[in-house]
This record gives structure tokens, sequence and C-alpha cells, in this order.
């Protein structure tokens, strides 16, 4: 199959950056899109920054009305906010899908001893390090993004071995790894696409996990809808305003005293998240910010 390499320049203020990326990769995903490659801002003035996100779009009978759509999508975003949206795009053949979005990952030391290595890339281990071994294909959470990145570091320092951890929006499955290469007992995973549910259950297998029963389960399920036990740890590395959604219903999942750690948050709304975390029932313990995003722990109250 041919693929229409797709890419959106954007360009914005540079306290609206993480925002405007946030908003091209959710043009994409309106577009029915399951992942996409976004390259890090860099500044272009003294307050300005310049930043690209890139998408596959396969060339079909629907390709003409995708590419009108997404023309569409993206001018409507540049007359609603303050950025600066053109498109670009390059043909590419199955060999050049192959190549190209793997050129963006490489092998990463995240946190104490956390190292993420994509299948394509070597690695050798050294003594203590926990090697996750990750084919992201069209999942989100590799850890080359920040709230990913973020998250890895609040499981490693908060997970106690043999407990039970939950993955709300788990993605490629990244943080379900960890946590059971970390020790945790059981190790649960949700996701609302079922893309993400088969690449999770790959890369699960790729690291000598099998999902099945009650220790390693994954779902197709709308944030926490189907999940009728608590853990100990719970994450969800998605959307501030899912986060908020989430909110009134996750308490039901986590232990009394259990962690949730949140992320995929934009600065501009982490007193919208404290907030409602807080009027559901947690307690903030633990911030941690880059790149203007926010990662959360919070602790449930007993």
């Amino acid at each position: 199959m041919q693929w229409l390499e797709a890419g959106i320049v954007f360009e914005t203020e540079d306290l609206f950056a993480q925002t405007a990326a946030e908003l091209v990769c959710n043009i994409f995903y309106d577009l029915g899109l399951s992942g996409v490659v976004t390259e890090d801002p860099v500044p272009v003035s003294d307050h300005g920054v310049r930043g690209r996100v890139i998408g596959y779009l396969p060339v079909d009978e629907a390709l003409e009305q995708t590419r009108a759509d997404l023309e569409q999508m993206a001018s409507g975003l540049s007359a609603r906010h303050p950025v600066r949206c053109t498109l670009e795009f390059t043909p590419c053949d199955d060999q050049d899908w192959a190549n190209a979005w793997k050129d963006h990952f490489f092998v990463q030391k995240i946190g104490r001893n956390i190292v993420v290595r994509p299948t394509w890339r070597d690695h050798v281990p050294e003594p203590g390090e926990v090697v996750i071994d990750l084919d992201p294909g069209m999942a989100f959470g590799t850890g080359t993004h920040p709230t990913t990145a973020m998250c890895l570091e609040m499981v490693e320092k908060h997970l106690a071995p043999g407990t039970a951890f939950l993955d709300v929006g788990t993605g490629s499955g990244i943080l379900m790894i960890a946590a059971q290469k970390l020790g945790a007992k059981t190790v649960w995973g949700v996701d609302n696409d079922g893309v993400a549910v088969k690449i999770a259950a790959e890369n699960l297998e790729r690291n000598g996990i099998f999902a099945g029963g009650n220790a390693c389960r994954i779902m197709r399920a709308d944030l926490v809808t189907g999940v009728d036990r608590a853990f100990d740890l719970v994450t969800a590395n998605i959307l501030s305003e899912v986060i908020v959604a989430l909110a009134d219903d996750v308490g039901r999942v986590v232990v009394p005293g259990g962690l949730l750690v949140c992320s995929g948050i934009i600065e501009p709304k982490q007193a919208m998240v404290e907030a409602k975390l807080t009027a559901c029932g947690f307690d903030i313990i633990e911030r941690k910010t880059t790149d203007l995003w926010v990662c959360l722990v919070a602790r449930r109250t007993p």
C-alpha cells in the first residue's frame, strides 16, 4: 500500500506550545489515526516556537476527502487559537513508511533504572537496568513524550513489589510492562482503542508477559467501565478533561490509601484537575513538571 506523510507545521507563542501540539494531535485523532509522531517545538523568535506533528494516511479512495478534512480542521484551529498552521505532504511507499516512523525513536534511560528499547535498536543492559522492549506501532506511549516519561518515573518510585497495578488508557502498554518488571503481582490495562489494545498485548508478549486471567489483563473499555476490583496504584496518562471525567469513578478502583498517578495535564489546567481530584477524595502528594506538562500523584483518603 502507498502512504502519504502528512505534516502539520505550527507556529505559536512558547507558553502555548504544548497546548498547540496537543490540539494538532487531536486533529489526526479526530480523523481516525491512532498515533502520530510529535517533534519537539524549537524557538524561532524571542517568544515564538515552531513544531510539527506527523501522521501517515493510506492512499485509498478516501484520501482526497481525508486530506480536505485535514486542511479544513487545521484552518479552523488557526482561526480559533493563536496558532498558525501549514501543511506538508510527502508520498511514501510501504518500505518508506516502515522506516520513517522508526527513525524518531531511540533507546532511552528514564528514572533510575528504566530503559526503553525500541525493538529495532541494539542495547546491552547494565546491571540493575529494567529494560522494556517496545514496538509502539500506532499507539501512544514510547517514553519519548514527557507525560509518559514522568509516569514511568512515578511508577518506579511508588510501586511496591507484590501490589496490584492498573493503567487507564494504556496505549502501547509501556506502563503495564514497567509495573510488571518492577514487581507488581497484578497488572491490568484498559483502553478504548482496539488498535491500542492489540499493540499493548503484543508488546506485553515481547517482554514475556502474557495477558489472560487475573494476574495480567488488558481490556477494551471506556475509562474504568468494566473494571470490577481495586488496585494499589493506578495510572492515567490521558488528557486533562478526561482525567476530570475519570475522577468521579476512579475512587472505586483505587484501594483506600492507594495512589493515582495522572499525567497528560498541561499547566494551565493543573488547578482544574487538582480541584476535581480533591473534591473526589484524593490528596495531592507530589507534583512534577516537564516542558509545561504536569504529572500528579494523589492518594485516596482512607
